[in-house]
Order: C-alpha cells, then structure tokens, then sequence
C-alpha cells in the first residue's frame, strides 16, 4: 500500500535530542544572578516556545516589567550560557530509537525535516553530526511566529513541495501538538516527560512504531489484527469521535454511535442517534434566487441520547480520566453483531472496579437496541450508586440545539414512555425505555425521575467483594414515517415489552443467527493476509447493517454511523452498494430500489422545476427534494438518472422480479429516460448527432460541461433499456403495459425518439489518442502539473469552482469508471489507452475513486497499481487514510472493496453473454473464495496459486467462462483451471 505520510517533522529538543537540562541550568544561572524564582514547574512551561517568550514567563511569574532592550540583553546572557554548556553536549543527548526510526522513513522514500523554535537547531545538530538525517531544518531564524502558531510546520512543508494533509509530526510539548493540528498535520505526542492528551498519537518510547504503519496512516502501530473483530485497546481523547464511528451500532431503520456510556466522556465524543428518514428542514436564503435552486435545505437528525450511565462507588463517580485505568478495550464483533467493552479501575481511594457491557442493535427486530451493564467490585466493596439516562436534548450540526421536541412524557404500561416532534418537519418519534436488574442474582429496583430536560432511572445497592450487578437497559422507538403517528410510543413499549419478556439473551442470540445467516453466503475468505481479512469483513459488515430493507428508505452515504452527509442518498448507492447484495442476496436489493419508486414523484417535481419533462432524481436526498443549492456538481449529475436505470436493469436480468417491475420500475424507468431524451438535442454541427450539454458526470471538477462521455453512454444503455422493457411488457403484459403507458402519456412517437436518440448518441472517441474525451472541453483545459495537486485529498474547498472546472484534472474515475460499468463495449486496448491517461491526471479526491481504478487496473494487468489503489479503499476507515471518519463510515468504499475482489482480483463480469472470470492472487494472500447467487444459483469461486475453481453449489445448470473457455455447470460441479 503506498505511503499517505510523505514527510515526517520532528521538533529537535526533548524529540530528537535531549538539551532541556542545558536550557534549565542556562535560565537557573540567569535567573540566581538576578534573584528571580526559577522551578522545574516553570521550566516545563518554556516547552516549544521561544527564547523571548521563555522569559516573557519567567518575568511574569517574577512579576518583573523590563524594557524590551533589557529584555533582548536577558536573553542573550542565557544563549550565551547555554551555548557555552552545549560544548559538552556529546551522543549521549541522542534519544534512543530515534536514529534508526529516521533512517527507517527515509529509507521508505518520506521527507525529514527539524522543526524547532531554537535558533541553535543548526548548531546542535552540527556538534551532533546529525544533519545528513534531515531534509530541512527550520528554526527561530526562520520563523516570525512561534508555536502554537502553525507557522513552522506550514514553512516546512512548503520548502519540502509537500501538503499539510501529507505531514506528520513529532512534538513533546503541547503548544507543538496545538500547532501540528493548525496546520491540520497528524501528529505524535512523544511523552517522555509530560502528558499530551490533544495528541493523535502519544509515545513514551520509540519502539512502540510500527514504521510500515506510521508511513501508511500517521499511526504509531495497527490495529489489534483479528478475523471477526475491531478491538481498542487504550483511551486516546482526539480519536473518541473517530471510535464513535467505527464503533457505530445499525439496523438500517436506526443508528447509535459508538460513544463510550458514561457521561464523562461525552466533551470528548460524537454523539449520534438517528433513524432513517428523519430530518429536519431549513429554508435556503439565496442572495440571487434562479428558477430550479432548491428552496430548502434537510438533514438527518440527531434525536436523543438514551445511551448514558453514571456509575458511582461510595460516592466515587467513575471516570476514566481519573484514579487509574488498570485495563481497557472495546471490541466490535462483527460475527454476532455485538458491542463489547470490559474495564478495570481503581478510583482515587483505592477500590477496584470492573465494568462490563454489552450493545446491541437489532438486526431482527428492527425497532430494538439495548445494552447490559454488569458492575463488578473486585477490590473492596461498597455502595454502588448506578444511574440510567434518557436526554432529550443534544446537539445537532445543521440546526442546532433543539429540532426535536419532547411533547409527552408519560407511563404507558408500567414503562416510561416519550413522544416527540421535530420542529420543522412535524415527523412524530415514539420511544419507550425497560430496565431490568439484577444484584448478586436477584432482583432489584430502582427509581425514576423526569423532566422536560432529562429522564433518570436510578438505583443503589451494597456489593460485598466479588459480587455484582447487572442492569440491562432496552430501548424501542417507533416513528410516524412508518405508523400512525398517535401509537408510536405505544408501539414503542410493546417492543419493549416483549424484549424484556424474552430476556437480553435472547436478543443476543437472534442477533448471532442473524449475522451467521448472512455471513454464510456474503463473507470473502482470505488466506496469507489477516489484516486484508479484517478489513474487508468490517467493509461488508457495514453495508449489512445499513440496510433498512422496507422499502420507504434507503442507504446514505455514511448510513446511521455519522453525519458528515447529512444522511443523504446519493447516486452512490446504486452504483456502489447494490452490487453487493445484488450477487450475495438479491433480495436486499428490491428495497433500494423500491426507495427510488417510493420519491418518483419528488423527482417528477424537479423535473418540472428544471423545465423537463418525466423525471430527475436529486442528485443528494432523503425526502425525494434536492436540498444542494451547488448546481454545477450537484443538479447537473444527470447521469443518476441513468444511474438508478443501470440498478434496475441489473435486478431485473438477475432475478426477474416482475412484481417489481410492473409495481413501479418499469415507471421508474421510463420517467427517468423521457427526462434524458427531451433534456438531449440533435446538433446539427456535430452531425445531427444526439448530444446532451451543459451537465457534470462522475468527475465534479469537470462541471457544466458539454457531453460528458460517462453520462451519454449511460443514457445510451438506459434509452436502449427503456425500449427493450417497453417492448416486453407490451408483449407479455398487455394489460400492465397499456394502462401504464396512459397514465403517463407514452406514446409510440416518444419512443421512436428514445430509439433515435440512443442509436445516434454523441460518444466522444478521439481517433488520433485513441482514447474517449471526457467531455467536449477536456483536452483544452488549462494543463495541470499533477506533483503540485495532492492526491487523495479533495480540493473542493481550496479553490473557487471556476480555478477547478478550467482544469485538465479529474476528481475521480469517470471515463474509467465507465470502461467497468459498460466493459463490454469496450476492447482491452481502448481501456488501457484511457486508463493510461485519465489515471495519470485523477487525484482521487472522492473515495469512490481507487477501487474502481484497482479494478480496471486489474483487467489491463497492472497488478501492482490493482493492490495499491485495492487497500487505499479497504483501510480507508480502519487507518482513516483521509482523516473524516469521525463523520462516518464511507459506505459506497465498502461496497467497492467488494467490487475490487470480485470483478477486480477475481475479474468477475456479468455481461450479455452470461457471467464470465479471470481470477488473479494478489501479493500476499495464498488464496481467497467468496460466493455469488445469480439468477436463482449459488456459486462457489476458490482462487488459490494454481488457479481457479469454479463450482455451482445449487440451482439449474449454467454456462460461464473462466479465463475464456466456456464451461457448462450442473449443480454439484466444478470447473477448473490454471492462469
């Protein structure tokens, strides 16, 4: 995988080198002279800062006033003690492990650099003789601010020809950690002699970096490795957002974030609980209004916290940051879809406490989470004070404090129950909480108190050494999207009702058979590369359990696990995530699409409202509403159309769902192909040729553009489609057909215009480079030189959108991308010809990007650059290679990592001819094999170093090929052979 770190900052004193006793006894001697109070307290505060600045703390704490041309003679009397000290400075200074750490990432290719507010870092690392380690050395000579302005860090980078994005940091002193995190660097705190909690990383000892993972990610060692779980295994305050994701809990209909249960740790943590299709509204306050820019803007929102607990042991409130935390990890066990977290800790006086618990989000019963709290006195025993919590209140990043509100809080059946609205939306929540306890094995109570701010649920019981007690807390929630909304909070305690009947266990257990079911058939075995194993597990785990499966919603971009997106679809979900469970469970895939179905009308709408006829879907919706006020990159992605019809071709040959088709698909389609026919026009001067302007395909930097090469040969597909389907149900289903072709006008003139459109579509082929024009004005943008533009990073924000649409630079894989969706229009030579020139100028700046590139790299045999691009999408949440987790899992990636083993490694296409495979084995794997159910078939591919196997587990006999010869497979058969 290649390196993401491509130059690492070390700060000099207390980092590489040890002078700080050369600067103490330089200030003790200034300051005995003049009879001022000097202590190491006061020394530890002259960290990373400058000489002045030292003594500007020195005076104050003397409370001495001094003229600044006394002050610069005070500073110079301690440099020149200091510098007279440093003769003796010998390689005893040198912090072990640092040398061979240096010579590590420079021998991986990455840029050192000292960046230190002394203007004696030249001098030392001259007596030293460490200059040949360094790059660059930036000091107080170059510099006008000093740390924690980023200044220093941001001039390094700048000598160095690289990205802020692309550095990392080495620092000992807060103010250094404050300025790597300004100059948005990752960064090591190096805790040899205090704390630095605002670090993304702390050390105490070099030994702990794995060299192959600091370069890969800014991480000082992977992640525990683990074929089913995702383990933490020590508390980081920077990162807790980014566990909240990770550890984020789903069913598809609601989302809880992964935050840590005690209140505690709440400043430090994302909070998030979300159920699908509920969002708040906004109106847009346009400067200049247009006909077409959306009125509103919506979001998912942020509803309540049910989550917290406040434990409490003689009065001692537990909390990880004080007393000592004697053991910790999380674990997410994505082979029963469980959250587990076990805790050692000794408060202040002495007692020892384990914490246990459990999480659970129900995959079976939709309307369900819960989690146990098992508290365990280890060491002493006392009174244990245990609170339960519901806030009604908690913070959402688009509106605010207070969208929802609670209306109602009442006992419903001897549980509390709560009714919600939210403020602009008048979508109606119910939720209803169960507690459930027991102490040393028998039952016990607790009390409840409640207000318009906070429900409590509390108890208190004296444990005696070893003894425990286990408060399980469940939670359902029912909304108005889905039922009347004056039983949801009825609704919600009979789910209660009947899980506490049941019992906790026996959610667990539904839950294991529930992900036993699924992994049977979706898992992808891997041999020789454990880490690759869990990766890609965690990636098809998220996708599952995003899935709401009923029709009325779908799969946002980060789904329940965050909102960077707003939980908004977006075009991703067809191309990205529908793959998957199109060839793992079928099934799952009519919801999705349904979803389309169920907002046709909000796309009729904004058609209208963009002078067309049929419809356009949004390009970015939860509601069937295009909330994004970007037209250029956002409404004129026409290509969605295309897109949702590309989805529903691909269900429709799979499984034949006729149901499906005549319940809204067959609409669906055509709606969506009359936009695209009327939006096109014949041009005369490109020869009458069906042309469709002023449009933005995949790549959003190449916006407003006339004929984008993906948009049209989709609308192609999609027109050619719409006929066939046409022509199908007007034979087979006469009636269907002619009642839907009056309800929405389709007439045989219109589909004579489909026809033509499609056989003269515009594509762009360039005979001279051999290769399809992105678009009409690609080859005479503005040329790029791409060492200057930082990959994987999206520059969006960085320019205005006019200095990134006159750019002959793409954003991310879009006549690629093409050459993989529609391979089979295309022979190998054209698509190595546009991949060698497209890839060159792509930065990758979405994470839709790499894995198509590692897919269509594989079929023209750059096996190398296939693996590269491969695990830049398969760590790209696990090693949060763009540093955004913390806003959610990137969903379309996952459903790619799957695309890159099937139809990238294992060269899988389902083309006209049936399916077909060219398997290759990456570099460190010795084998790997997955499942796929096709047209009612199951089947079993198994690639190892001799090759290929084939064998068809169930269903009617089928004929494929692998590495081009056809065989014919009856059930119980396999087919086999070497590359």
């Amino acid at each position: 995988m290649k390196n993401q770190i491509k130059a690492v900052l070390f700060d000099l004193d207390g980092v590489v080198v040890r002078t700080d006793k050369y600067h103490y006894e330089a200030w003790k001697v200034l300051c005995d002279k003049q009879g001022w109070r000097f202590s190491e307290e006061i020394n530890s505060r002259l960290r990373g800062v400058s000489r002045m600045e030292s003594l500007d703390i020195i005076l104050a704490e003397n409370q001495i006033t001094a003229s600044s041309v006394q002050k610069q003679q005070w500073a110079e009397e301690k440099n020149g003690v200091y510098l007279d000290l440093l003769g003796h400075i010998s390689e005893e200074a040198i912090i072990p492990g640092v040398l061979p750490l240096i010579e590590g990432i420079r021998q991986w290719g990455a840029c050192t650099a000292i960046c230190s507010s002394s203007k004696n870092a030249v001098y030392i690392l001259e007596r030293l003789g460490l200059t040949g380690y360094f790059d660059l050395v930036v000091s107080g000579q170059d510099i006008e601010k000093t740390k924690p302005d980023p200044e220093i860090f941001l001039t390094a980078a700048k000598r160095l020809g690289v990205y802020p994005v692309q550095c990392l940091v080495f620092e000992d002193a807060a103010s250094g950690i404050q300025a790597a995190i300004a100059a948005g660097m990752r960064n090591i705190g190096v805790e040899f002699e205090n704390p630095l909690p605002a670090a993304f990383e702390r050390i105490s000892s070099y030994e702990e970096i794995d060299l192959d993972e600091l370069l890969v990610s800014g991480r000082k060692r992977p992640l525990p490795v683990h074929p089913w779980q995702i383990t933490e295994t020590e508390i980081t305050l920077s990162k807790r957002s980014n566990w909240d994701t990770l550890f984020a809990l789903s069913n598809g209909y609601m989302g809880v974030r992964g935050t840590l249960e005690e209140r505690q740790m709440a400043p430090y943590s994302t909070q998030g609980m979300y159920i699908n299709g509920i969002y708040g509204y906004e109106d847009h306050h346009h400067l200049i209004w247009r006909k077409g820019f959306p009125k509103g803007w919506h979001a998912m929102l942020n509803l309540f916290d049910w989550m917290p607990f406040s434990i409490a042991v003689d009065g001692e409130v537990f909390d990880m940051l004080t007393g000592n935390l004697l053991e910790y990890t999380r674990t997410l066990d994505m082979k029963r879809g469980i959250l587990e977290r076990n805790t050692l800790w000794e408060s202040p006086s002495g007692k020892q406490v384990r914490i246990r618990t459990e999480r659970v989000v129900s995959m079976v019963r939709k309307h369900l989470a819960a989690v146990r709290l098992e508290v365990t006195l280890v060491r002493g025993g006392g009174e244990v004070e245990i609170e339960s919590l519901l806030n009604h209140h908690v913070y959402n990043r688009q509106f605010g404090e207070r969208p929802v509100q609670l209306t109602e809080c009442q006992r419903h059946k001897e549980l509390p129950a709560f009714h919600y609205v939210t403020d602009t939306t008048g979508f109606q929540v119910g939720a209803a909480l169960g507690h459930q306890l027991a102490v040393s094995g028998e039952d016990g109570t607790g009390a409840e108190s409640a207000d318009f701010q906070t429900y409590r649920w509390r108890t208190v019981c004296r444990l005696a050494q070893g003894e425990s007690a286990v408060l399980t807390k469940l939670a359902g929630f029912y909304t108005s999207l889905e039922a009347d909304g004056g039983l949801v909070t009825q609704l919600a305690v009979e789910e209660v009702k009947r899980a506490m009947e049941d019992g906790f266990d026996a959610l667990v257990r539904e839950q294991a058979a529930f992900w036993s079911r699924f992994w049977e058939t979706a898992d992808i075995e891997i041999d020789g590369d454990p880490g690759a194993q869990q990766a890609l597990r965690f990636n098809l785990f998220q996708l599952r359990q995003n899935h709401a499966d009923d029709g009325i919603r779908s799969i946002s971009a980060t789904g329940l696990t965050g909102n960077n997106y707003g939980g908004h679809i977006f075009w991703d979900t067809e191309m990205y995530m529908v793959p998957f469970f199109l060839y793992t469970d079928p099934a799952l895939v009519r919801p999705l699409l349904q979803y389309r179905v169920h907002i046709l009308d909000g796309a009729r709408k904004r058609a209208e409202e963009m002078d067309g006829m049929g419809a356009l879907f949004p390009w970015m919706t939860i509601s069937g509403e295009e909330p994004n006020g970007d037209w250029g990159c956002a409404t004129a992605q026409y290509h969605i159309n295309a897109d949702i019809a590309h989805a529903i071709r691909q269900y429709d040959r799979a499984t034949g769902d006729r149901e499906f088709i005549l319940g809204g698909g067959a609409e669906t389609v055509f709606e969506t192909a009359r936009y695209l026919a009327h939006r096109g026009k014949f041009i005369p001067a490109r020869g009458n040729q069906f042309c469709i302007n002023m449009v933005c395909g995949p790549d959003e930097y190449g916006c407003a553009v006339n004929n984008n090469t993906y948009t049209n040969a989709m609308v192609k597909a999609h027109l050619e489609y719409a006929l066939s389907l046409a022509e199908r149900l007007r034979a087979e289903h006469r009636k269907e057909w002619a009642s839907l072709a009056e309800r929405i006008a389709l007439t045989d003139e219109e589909l004579q215009l489909w026809r033509n459109a499609a056989a003269r579509m515009f594509i762009n082929f360039n005979v001279e480079l051999g290769i399809h024009e992105q678009d009409d004005s690609y080859l005479y943008k503005d040329p790029v030189d791409m060492a200057k533009i930082p990959r994987n990073v999206s520059i969006h924000g960085k320019n205005h959108p006019l200095n990134n649409w006159r750019l002959q630079l793409t954003k991310q894989a879009d006549v690629v991308l093409l050459m993989f969706v529609l391979g089979e229009w295309f022979d190998t030579g054209v698509k190595k010809a546009n991949y060698d020139f497209y890839e060159p100028k792509t930065t990758h700046g979405s994470s839709l990007s790499p894995a198509i590139h590692s897919i269509v790299a594989s079929e023209i045999g750059y096996h190398q650059e296939a693996e590269d691009y491969f695990y830049n999408s398969l760590y790209l949440d696990l090693k949060d290679l763009r540093r955004n987790v913390a806003g959610g899992i990137h969903l379309a990636c996952s459903g790619a990592v799957w695309m890159g083993v099937v139809n990238g490694f294992a060269g899988m296409r389902d083309e006209s001819a049936g399916l077909k495979f060219a398997p290759v084995l990456p570099k460190g794997w010795t084998a790997y094999r997955f499942k796929l159910r096709w047209q009612g078939r199951l089947l079993l591919v198994d690639v190892d170093s001799d090759g290929a196997k084939l064998r068809l587990l169930e269903g009617p006999a089928l004929s494929l090929r692998l590495y081009d010869r056809l065989y014919e497979l009856a059930e119980g058969e396999t087919a086999a052979a070497e590359r």
